[in-house]
């Protein structure tokens, strides 16, 4: 047997507020509520647990048949894991279990009229494949575990350790394996994994700002009673040197500080010592990077279209994303959202664009701004033009659910607006874009985008 992911979407929260009393059951009974209505197909109850900007996709015409897949694809047993609060907002954190495998998820939800309401959800799905799929060249996880994100990024053989010593050689290998070996000849050997159910408190997941999670199912060890056990990792990497801090084995205790972790927790300085092992993650040359082919232009009813994306050297080309469950959505077109995410991505994952539609020109994504709205609750005045071009957000999310804004800024360049016509076009460009992302860089050398035809959201 082995694993794959098959991911819905993910939405990881990291810095997170204190949970009150009332308002931590208010929130989870909503949640109880919409869990059953989503289960049965209970349009007319989603009506009232749906936050006002959520309600009219549920008058769409084809919004029952959307409800209907989604509420077949529902992880069953949904289970709250935890509940943070902030202000007029709170964020679930949610188990469950789906045929053949296991589900994470978040709900978002926020404060109207006195009244909680659901206003997004996201789910990680892992599903276990048979052994007749292909070789089983990965180990089966357990089922309350999903795969880090961009551990590709991480690939090579890190030597370091702490106080400035250098007595650790960590490998990250292919098929997420990890081993780590002591100067003393202590060593263990795991699986790369994140289990959300383990160190989290009241306040939800904790860590360093802007590191990412990365934990290890222990499988061998000098150590036997650490044998079977979950070590909680954090990382961050810059450039060549990667800051890493473990758990002991079996201790569910995650840090939020690098400087000062609390006890059985060991933070290593680390530097690259090897090669790393997937070519895809050695940057091209410029000669290597070609531009993707001109769009051909379709107009059909219905929205359509895709963006042909050059990232870190590779092109590919990205369907629009629409539905139910899709972030797209031009009822207001001035404060439209477009996703264009790969055939095999999970619900979130790919390139996600929120601007002006109907404005034609230079539209600027702030990484600054794009950064505090979403760790600080900050706000970004999608269209109002400050010299820059208009305000808009880009996010491009890895398969894994890491979101990465801009380092700085990036242009989009709306080349024709959206009209809400069948036989309208919109389409856009995007170019030298740098994104960022808990110490890692991803190079957006190009965009070209385009929908035909008008959104039903």
């Amino acid at each position: 047997m082995r694993a794959r992911s098959l991911l819905f979407t993910l939405v990881l929260m990291l810095p997170a507020c204190g949970s009150g009393g009332r308002d931590a059951d208010a929130v989870r009974q909503t949640y109880q509520s919409y869990q059953v209505a989503m289960v049965s197909g209970d349009l007319a109850r989603l009506q009232m647990l749906l936050a006002r900007d959520r309600v009219p996709e549920l008058s769409a015409p084809n919004a029952a048949a959307m409800l209907e897949m989604a509420s077949a694809m529902y992880p069953a047993g949904a289970q709250i894991a935890g509940v943070q609060l902030n202000g007029s907002e709170a964020t679930l954190q949610l188990t469950g279990r789906m045929q053949d495998g296991s589900a994470t998820g978040s709900v978002r939800l926020v404060k109207e009229d006195g009244a909680w309401k659901v206003s997004k959800e996201d789910w990680s799905i892992q599903i276990t494949a048979d052994a007749s799929a292909g070789p089983a060249s990965v180990a089966q996880l357990p089922p309350d575990a999903v795969r880090p994100a961009d551990y590709a990024t991480l690939l090579g053989t890190w030597k370091g350790g702490d106080r400035g010593t250098v007595d650790w050689t960590i490998t990250f290998g292919e098929n997420y394996e990890v081993t780590g070996e002591h100067a003393s000849g202590a060593y263990y050997r795991g699986q790369a994994a994140i289990f959300f159910d383990l160190g989290a408190t009241a306040a939800g997941i904790r860590v360093p700002p802007g590191w990412g999670l990365l934990d290890v199912h222990v499988a061998e060890a000098s150590e036997p009673r650490h044998v079977g056990q979950v070590s909680l990792g954090t990382f961050s990497r810059q450039g060549d040197t990667l800051k890493f801090c473990g758990s002991e084995p079996g201790t569910s205790v995650r840090t939020e500080s690098f400087e000062a972790p609390p006890s059985g927790i060991r933070c290593l300085t680390l530097v690259r010592a090897g090669d790393v092992v997937a070519a895809a993650t050695t940057p091209p040359s410029p000669a290597s990077v070609v531009p993707p082919p001109p769009l051909i232009r379709r107009e059909k009813d219905g929205a359509r279209g895709h963006a042909q994306v050059l990232l870190d050297g590779t092109a590919s080309d990205y369907p629009l994303y629409t539905g139910f469950v899709s972030d797209t959505r031009f009822a207001d077109p001035r404060r439209a959202t477009i996703q264009f995410r790969p055939e095999s991505g999970g619900h979130s994952s790919g390139l996600r664009l929120t601007l002006d539609a109907t404005a034609t020109g230079r539209h600027y994504a702030d990484g600054k701004s794009i950064n505090d709205m979403m760790f600080n609750g900050g706000k970004v005045e999608i269209g109002r033009d400050e010299g820059r071009g208009r305000a808009a957000i880009l996010q491009w999310v890895a398969d894994g659910g890491q979101v990465f804004p801009p380092k700085q800024g990036c242009t989009i360049d709306v080349i024709s607006p959206y009209t809400g016509r069948t036989d309208g076009v919109f389409e856009g460009t995007i170019s030298g874009c740098t994104l960022h992302s808990a110490g890692i860089d991803r190079q957006l050398t190009s965009v070209r985008f385009a929908m035909y035809g008008a959104s039903s959201r």
